[in-house]
């Protein structure tokens, strides 16, 4: 069973949330519309999450990178640590109840975990997630799952 492990340091950004436009030409609607993410940073994030999966997996080459891909099932688990706000009070225990949201945080690192772990995420058959407080990151587990 192949098994996967790895943590990415930052502050973690969400996707999923869009924005689309209709495209206009000499101020008439063309019948084209144009969507684009709102999140700013995104690709950033996205980016260093793809290289630490490839770090993880001892990659080197873009063609070895290609045939490391899992093929079947996988299991997912995400653990995000998110900043405590200044607010929050130092002797009491707190959870991360406000913004993100969770399953935005898992669709940005799904998003970047396509083609570099997995053929896509629809191979995502079980997933686990959670948000907590602490140094902003997240760990990423990625299992294959075989039959029996």
């Amino acid at each position: 069973m192949t098994s996967i492990e790895f943590s990415v340091q930052g502050l973690p950004l969400t996707a999923g949330s869009t924005r689309s436009f209709a495209v206009k030409k000499g101020g008439q609607y063309t019948g084209r519309t144009v969507t684009i993410q709102t999140t700013r940073g995104l690709a950033h994030w996205e980016n260093l999450v793809r290289d630490r999966a490839v770090l993880a997996l001892g990659v080197t080459k873009g063609f070895d990178l290609l045939h490391s891909l899992l093929q079947g099932p996988v299991s997912v688990s995400l653990a995000f640590t998110l900043p405590k706000p200044k607010s929050a009070p130092k002797r009491t225990r707190t959870w991360p109840t406000k913004r993100p949201d969770l399953d935005k945080l898992v669709r940005a690192v799904l998003d970047a975990l396509t083609g570099t772990i997995f053929h896509d995420d629809s191979q995502v058959i079980q997933l686990t997630a959670s948000k907590d407080f602490g140094t902003p990151g997240v760990t990423v587990r990625v299992k294959e799952i075989k039959e029996d």
